[in-house]
């Protein structure tokens, strides 16, 4: 591979993980956006940030009646999941015929788009479990449940798309750089990201303000880890 390309599609790569990123924002802000419109409430103010997710994005709007204001908390979340699975489980495994010159193009974004939907829905969720906030809190609050029962939720949908995205991204690097093709790190590669996101999350400053609570910096920076662990797992003990 000459190096100017191989500088191309590394460059592509990391574009298109910034890309999937707004991409999953506005979907998740769209969510609640559309559920405002359909409701017929008042969008005061909408902000997609660039920076997620050391600062979230959000859509503040007035929203009237019980189950309007419960659809408006629980959409962002819900788009996100649909389209993340849609993109893992139905798109991915059915665009690798295509011409490859489109899937060199396409191909990076979509791993990137499944990886950032997973981050943004389940650990939205994983995180709120434990110290509600925004949706999650505005949810457990209309329904007068308690926010741990998102965590089992998380993990059970979690633990396909874990695979599933492993598996493509493993695909994917491959497709970009032949040299790769059969390495087994390759794919739980993606999830060390995960902690990476996590650091931005808990590090002072980011929006979600946790008071410096050392021991669940801690315990969340532990559980970031899980994704790739388990994913090692996989390739490592059950693939060998």
């Amino acid at each position: 591979m000459q190096f100017s390309e191989k500088a191309f599609k590394v460059t592509w790569l990391i574009l298109a993980g910034f890309i999937a990123k707004i991409v999953v924002e506005i979907l998740h802000e769209g969510g609640h956006l559309l559920v405002a419109f359909l409701t017929n409430g008042y969008v005061e103010e909408v902000y997609i940030s660039p920076l997620w997710p050391y600062e979230s994005s959000h859509v503040i709007a007035n929203v009237k009646g019980f189950y309007a204001k419960l659809l408006f908390a629980v959409a962002g979340i819900t788009v996100v999941i649909f389209f993340c699975f849609i993109a893992t489980f139905i798109v991915m495994p059915k665009i690798r015929g295509i011409d490859r010159k489109f899937l060199v193009a396409v191909y990076p974004f979509l791993v990137w788009f499944s990886f950032w939907s997973f981050l943004n829905a389940l650990g939205y969720m994983v995180l709120g479990s434990f110290k509600p906030f925004d949706d999650i809190k505005a949810i457990t609050t209309m329904l007068k449940i308690n926010s741990i029962y998102f965590l089992p939720l998380a993990i059970i949908l979690a633990v396909p798309l874990i695979v599933r995205i492993s598996d493509e991204n493993a695909k994917m690097m491959e497709m970009l750089f032949p040299s790769l093709t059969g390495k087994k790190w390759v794919g739980p590669l993606i999830w060390i990201f995960a902690v990476l996101v996590t650091l931005l999350v808990i590090i002072p400053g980011s929006s979600y303000n946790f008071n410096g609570n050392f021991v669940f910096f801690l315990l969340l920076l532990l559980m970031s880890f899980l994704p790739f662990l388990f994913s090692t797992l996989l390739y490592y003990v059950f693939r060998d």
